[in-house]
Formats: C-alpha cells, structure tokens, sequence
C-alpha cells in the first residue's frame, strides 16, 4: 500500500464496509430491499482513496475474513478524464488492485455482462441517447444498457454501483425527466437503448462532499439510506488540507496585472526554496509547487504572449515545456516568434513534472487534483467568486498529504486577486468562508509576516520554548509490528548533518521477528506438523445411508482414513489467508527465510510445502493468537529498546522534522505528542476581516495592539503594531494586561500550530486540545514570569472539562508557568478565576453548564 490511512480514513473504511456488507445482506434476506450508503467527506478528505480500500476489503477480504471473488463494480462519474484520474489513484493508494481489475468503458467493450470481480468506469455520456457508439447496432453485439441490465440480474447484490460526486444527477430534470444515474440507480424506462424497463442496482456506494440533494433523490425512491461521514475537524486535524489560504490584492481597481503577475511568480519562487530547505532537511521528496493564471474567456495569442513574457522575466525556468494550458480547445497555442504554449489536461497536470504554471479560463473543478497548486492568479472580471472558492477546494490538498513542521509558510496557498476591488475581494472571501472546506481552512485577508519585537538573546524566548504543549498524532498503528518497521525506516533515514543512526534497521528488525515467528514453530512443531497435513490434504471420508425395515435410513461410515491431495490453488488460497492475519509482511518474510535455510542445506524450495507450514500457523485461531502474540511480544521488546538506546541522539544530533517523526511514533499519549513549544520565525497576520455575507459582505482593516512579541516589520505601514482580532471579552483582557508595568510582551497564542500552546482534556470520551488565548510575560525582580489568560464564553458543554484541563496543565508545569486565569463577563464585570488553586479542576470537572460555571466563579473567583 503506498498511502498510510489516517484514523479517520480507517474509521470510513471499516463503517463503509459493514455498512455495504449488511445491504447486501438486507437484500438477500428482506425481498429485495434496495440501499444506498454515502460516504460523505469535506474536500480533501481523500474519499477516493477510502473508497478503494473499501472495495478491496469487499472483494479481496481482511484480517481472515474472506472477500466476495463476485463483487463487480460500476463506478460512473460526468467525466472521462475524472475517470482516468480516479483508476490511476486507485493504483498508486490500493494494494490489491492491478491493471486488469480496473477497466475503462469504452466503445470497445461489448462483452454481454460486466467482468465478475472487476471495477469498470464508465462516464455518463457514454449512457446518452446520442451516443450510438455504445448502442446495440450493426456493429456491436450488446447496447451498454442491455449489459448493464443483464448484470443486475445475474450478479444481484453482488453488482455494486459507485456514484462519484453522488449529488449530481439524482434528482431528475427540471422537465421532470429521469436522469441517467436515476435509471441506474432506481431502474426505469432507457427505451432509447434497450426498448425495456431497465432494472434498479439493489446496492449503491454514493460518494460527495454534499449530501443532502444524494439523500433527497434516493430516498424519494423509497431505498434505505445509511450514511459514512467524515467529520470536517478531523480531515483539518490529519494534515491533509492547508492551514490557511492567504488572499492578496491592490485593494482599488488600479493597472496592476503585472505586477501581481511578478508578485505570484515571487511567491512561487519561495515556495520553491522553502520546499528545497524541506526536502534537504528531512530527506523527504522535493515539491516543485506550480502556479495556476486563470485568464479572460476571449483571451487573445498577444495577450497570452504578454503574460509568457512577464512570468519568464520573472523567473527563467518559466518557459518551454514548463508553461502550458488547460483550455477547451484542446490544442497547442500558436504565439508570436514561433513559440507555441502547449496543452496539458487537467487531470496530468500533477503527474507532469515539467510543468510549473498553467494557464486555464474557467474553474478547473473536474478532473482538477493538484496538491502542488499552491499560487494562484484571477485575471477574470469579479463576476463569480463561487468559481473561484471552487477552484481553491482542489488546491487546499498538501503535497506531502500532512502537515509541515519545518516551515509554516508551506501550509498555505496564496490567492491573487488582481482585478477585484475591497467589495468584491470580501465576496469572494465569504465564499471561500462558506465553500465545503472554508470552515476548517482559515482565510487571512492581505496578511503581513510580523517578526521578532525582541532580540534573540533576551529571556523571553527561552521561557516560550520551555512550555510544554501537546500536538495530535497524525496516525495510530494497527499493530506493533507497523509500528516497529515504522521506526526502523526513521532510524535507517540519513540527514544532511549525519548519517542513519541505525544502519540496516529495518533488516535487523525482519530478522527479528521472523525469530520470533521461528521460535514459536519450534515450540509447537507437533501441533504444527498436524494442521500443515491439514493444508495440504483433504479428508474424504465416504458415509453409505441404508433404508432399515421402519423406512429410517442409518449412516455407516466407509473408509473413513481417504485422504487426497489439496490443490495448488486451496493451498496457495490459506497461504494467502494467513498474510491476511499476520501483521504486515510477516508471512512473505517468514517465507523466504524458510527458502533461504532450505537452500542452505542443499534443498530444493518445494513452494507448496511452504505454503503449507504458513498456512499452519493460522489454521486454527489458537495457534494464529500464538503466532501473533508471539510476534507482537517481540515487536514491542525491539521498539523499547531502540526508544530507550536512541532518544538522547534524536534530541540532540537530528534537525526539528526529523524529532517531531520521532516524537510521534514514540508518543503512548492518548493520540497526542508531548513536546514543547517552537516559536515561529515570523507570525503571519491578517490586516483584514471580512464582515457580512454574498453581496453584503465588505473588507475591514484590523485593528493594531502594540507590545506583541512579533510586530510588522519597519517598512510596513503599521511598522511596531501586531494587527488582530479579538472578541470584546479579548480586547478587555489585553487592555488591562498592557497597563500593568512590569508586563514586557505579550503573545496571541495561535490554533492548531506548532506554535501555539496547547493543552489536552477529556471531553465525550474524546482528548480534545485547548489553545489559550493569551500568554504574558512579565519582569518579576528580573525574572521572566509567565501568566496563561483564557477568556472564554462559558455557554459550551465542554467549558468545564476545557478549564480542568488548563488547571492540571498550570499545575502539573508551575515551575515554567506562575499561573493561569479563566475569564467571564458576569453581570458586565470581568471575571477572573485561578486555575493554580489545588482541586478546582475537580469543581470544573464536575460543572454541567452556564450556571455551574458562574457559580464557581462566585464563590472562589474574584475581579478580573
């Protein structure tokens, strides 16, 4: 499997599973009850890649469940080239699939049913009436209905429909038509094919982002529907999208395309060196990130010629093969001096490693996945921001499919908008805000790169770096074996400082669970010898039934020792059954050990008699929990000791990625990393908000505080300010901290970063991170001093758990903290209550809601 799944992946996966397996279920069992489940996901969820796990699941089995070798799959999109892009996806995140089990409908295809076992794709034109290519004809046996058809009823439940981007064409036509994916899905009159009521798929796996309209048009059709969500703060949570898209502007309609053209080229420039600091760092592949320029619709060959000519000046490597477009025509584009920009489809645009800026007219929304788009620049009138919120969606993915540590700026992609005004840049901002991924990506308006207010030197930073904060693993490990093998590829990993610390550990860890593996054989090698007589033969005892006088027949067995031979294929069948359930490679590993000691000897490697003693290990479920536990045992001895031998040379010889990989493989912590705090080189912060929404909204600076510890830079406008935006109840707290004398600086305490402090509780059974709003530093007989402040609306349920939480971190950390507040307004006085004060984080615990919350602070809170 080349893609790792997250949590949430796996969690999608194991309840699309069930849920599909149970439908087909229903239908066999409840006369035919017809269900659709939905995997519904945010943008960037990966729901392709969950939905061939799935499918490979159903159709090869796991963990010693067997699959289902007739499962056949029609997977139908509005799109040829998403087709494309979905089966080479499929591909690269499956580890089952091959070449041959995923099939593109073309004109070609006229076998009379769909291939048993098979995914095939097909797009939704091929269905039309139009398209008498795939009709039954002089020239074609079988119509594409008429296979469709025939499938149904010979596969039933077995034949699986697929529906990507599922809230399309479920509701009909305004004409009130029935739609192609309602005869698919529903059955129905496709007369104009096959001359016959076409029959209902009695099981459907709908895939979208937006479920609602799905839901609507299965359910009028009377279908059970079962839901998948995944929810939206976990997909932020994984990594997989970017933290933040950063819109730029001129901020009044001026001449300034471009410039803004120089100024993307720049950016990407930057992009491209910080992803080569990256990959020098960590060892990690190099991103080479790409510019997209949407154009005018009626662009002209000089026009498109002009822009060539900007982007090179600005960047030498922008030309040639470099440069293309993704235009309707489909065609290379003849430009003066004989140049001509070629043409790339959408969906080869990421693959196509030559390419570092496209230039494209409308949305690329279709066949569009690029997660190294990281610039972009409209050079389309203000008409439809909805366009551009939509585009943005497909270039929020990261490239790396996680989170960057090393440098915050490559969590981001950066949004030109040179043809709109402050009205129409806050249009589409609100777009982005609520566009299916807007709510988990922030959107920070003309931003600028605040750096240090302070020297290196001064005691401030060493007492930001010595918080202790939290960060959310990105992944659990199924087993330890994952988990050992996992290290051992971190320790074998050389950086640019220093060589692997651990040279062929991923060797000596197969070495040493294969031992483990050996040693347990040797131990039952009785019991073992018995089940691999099992594997390889087949008792065929014969029972002879006699009618007696009284009519009742009697068994006599006859022969009861005849015993054949297995097959080739039953014994390579329980082979394959057991690398189901040993972890990971165990099974192909132990394998080729025993060839090796066969070889050794001087033997001849019999494969069927190998097969047979892997299979043996887990023909019985007493003997597989031997196995496994035995394997586990020896994974979990392996990775302690490499824990404890290498954490003081990860701490001290390896570059910040690097310890932040090995943090989170070494972390036990409930799905948290314990670290400490990393103060960014500069901290990014927006100059703008975006007030109201669609055509109301407008743009609004920030206000500006002074005495942040990161502050614009001097040849910025608001030079030695640190614009924000606070809440009342904030801007109230900061007031009053920035009056006291003794305060030196001040720091707002950014989310879901590296940067920011953050401190884990328990809340629904779930650990939730807390990241409170405020740190101040004080000079306390000159010493740094630090106070952690939390204003915070106390309506949520969880604001009690939250605060307990805070309280055991204040109190659990007091030499490196001196306390930490809670903070409401009751009755329009600031509220302040103590979180240093041993038990209190008892009293919050037990606090239910607003009420119990005021009440605490009455009685032991006090004026803020």
């Amino acid at each position: 499997m080349t893609f790792e799944l997250t949590d949430y992946q796996q969690d999608a996966v194991s309840q699309s599973v069930a849920r599909l397996s149970y439908a087909q279920q229903d239908f066999r069992q409840r006369d035919g009850e017809q269900t659709t489940v939905a995997l519904t996901a945010p943008t960037g969820a990966g729901k392709t890649v969950i939905a061939t796990h799935v499918l490979e699941q159903l159709r090869f089995g796991q963990e010693g469940e067997s699959g289902n070798p007739d499962l056949t799959v029609l997977w139908v999109t509005d799109d040829p080239a998403l087709n494309r892009q979905t089966r080479d996806k499929m591909l690269l995140s499956g580890s089952e699939f091959g070449e041959d089990d995923l099939i593109e409908i073309d004109s070609s295809f006229d076998d009379p049913v769909l291939r048993r076992g098979r995914v095939h794709f097909a797009h939704i034109q091929l269905f039309g009436s139009g398209t008498s290519s795939m009709r039954d004809s002089d020239t074609r046996e079988h119509g594409l209905w008429e296979i469709i058809a025939e499938s149904v009823h010979q596969y039933q439940e077995n034949l699986l429909l697929v529906i990507d981007e599922a809230h399309k064409g479920t509701e009909g036509t305004a004409a009130g038509k029935a739609t192609i994916i309602e005869r698919l899905s529903h059955g129905g009159d496709a007369s104009h094919f096959s001359g016959h009521a076409q029959p209902a798929t009695p099981v459907i796996y709908g895939i979208t982002a937006t479920p609602e309209r799905f839901f609507q048009g299965m359910r009028r059709h009377s279908r059970t529907t079962r839901a998948v969500r995944v929810p939206a703060g976990e997909v932020r949570e994984s990594g997989l999208l970017k933290d933040q898209i950063i819109v730029r502007h001129p901020g009044d309609r001026q001449p300034a395309e471009s410039t803004l053209i120089g100024q993307a080229v720049q950016s990407l420039k930057a992009s491209d060196a910080a992803w080569k600091r990256h990959a020098e760092a960590t060892g990690e592949p190099r991103v080479e990130p790409l510019l997209v320029l949407q154009v005018e619709a009626g662009i002209s060959d000089s026009r498109v010629a002009e822009i060539l000519n900007t982007l090179e000046s600005e960047w030498d490597i922008l030309q040639g093969d470099a440069v293309a477009h993704s235009f309707d025509t489909h065609a290379p584009v003849k430009i003066s001096g004989g140049r001509e920009l070629r043409y790339i489809a959408p969906d080869r645009i990421d693959q196509d490693r030559r390419v570092r800026a496209v230039l494209f007219k409308q949305a690329l929304t279709t066949g569009w996945d690029c997660p190294r788009a990281e610039v972009m620049l409209s050079l389309r009138s203000a008409k439809d921001p909805t366009s551009i919120a939509q585009l943005m969606g497909r270039m929020v993915r990261t490239p790396l499919a996680r989170r960057i540590d090393t440098d915050e700026s490559l969590n981001a992609v950066t949004l030109y908008l040179p043809l709109y005004d402050s009205h129409e840049v806050a249009r589409v901002v609100a777009s982005l805000d609520s566009s299916e991924f807007g709510a988990e990506v922030a959107v920070s308006v003309e931003p600028v790169a605040c750096v240090p207010a302070l020297p290196d030197e001064h005691p401030v930073w060493d007492a930001l770096r010595a918080l202790p904060t939290v960060q959310r693993r990105s992944r659990s490990w199924r087993s330890e074996t994952e988990r050992l093998l996992q290290l051992a590829q971190l320790l074998n990993q050389p950086t640019e400082n220093r060589r692997a610390i651990e040279l062929r550990a991923g060797r000596r860890a197969r070495n040493h669970l294969i031992s483990a593996v050996a040693r347990e054989r040797q131990n039952h090698r009785e019991t073992l010898a018995e089940l691999e007589e099992e594997v390889r033969t087949l008792d065929l005892s014969a029972s002879v039934f006699d009618r007696g006088e009284d009519g009742a027949f009697s068994r006599a067995v006859q022969d009861p020792g005849a015993r054949v031979q297995a097959s080739a294929i039953d014994v390579k069948r329980q082979f394959d059954h057991a690398k189901k359930i040993l972890p990971d490679g165990i099974a192909e590993w132990f394998f080729d050990h025993r060839a090796e000691e066969v070889e050794e000897h001087g033997g001849i490697v019999d494969e069927q008699q190998l097969y047979s003693e892997i299979a043996a290990l887990t023909k019985t479920e007493d003997m597989a929990q031997i196995i496994v536990r035995a394997v586990e045992q020896a994974a979990a001895g392996l990775f302690a000791e490499w824990q404890r031998e290498y954490t003081n040379t990860v701490a001290k010889e390896l570059p910040r990625a690097q310890q932040r990989a090995f943090e989170e493989i070494w972390s036990d912590d409930d799905g948290v990393i314990s670290t400490t705090l990393h103060p960014p080189e500069s901290y990014s912060a927006s100059t703008k908000v975006i007030r109201g929404s669609g055509d109301q909204a407008v743009s609004e600076s920030l206000p500006t505080y002074a005495g942040h510890l990161y502050q614009a830079p001097e040849d910025h406008p608001l030079a030695e300010r640190f614009p924000a935006k606070l809440t009342s109840w904030e801007d109230r707290v900061l007031e009053k901290e920035t009056q006291r004398a003794n305060l030196v600086s001040w720091y707002r305490n950014p989310s879901r970063s590296q940067h920011g402090l953050a401190v884990p509780y328990r809340h629904g059974g779930q650990t939730e991170l807390l990241y409170p709003d405020f740190l101040f530093f004080y000079d306390v007989g000159g010493e740094i001093q630090l106070d952690v402040v939390e204003p915070h609306r106390h309506v949520q349920a969880d604001t009690g758990p939250k605060w307990a939480g805070l309280a055991r971190w204040a109190q659990q950390n007091s030499q490196v903290v001196r306390g930490a507040q809670a903070v409401i307004v009751l009755r329009e006085d600031l509220m302040a209550l103590d979180l240093s004060i041993p038990g209190i984080e008892e009293d919050l615990d037990a606090s239910t809601g607003e009420q119990d919350i005021e009440r605490l602070f009455q009685e032991r809170g006090s004026r803020y």
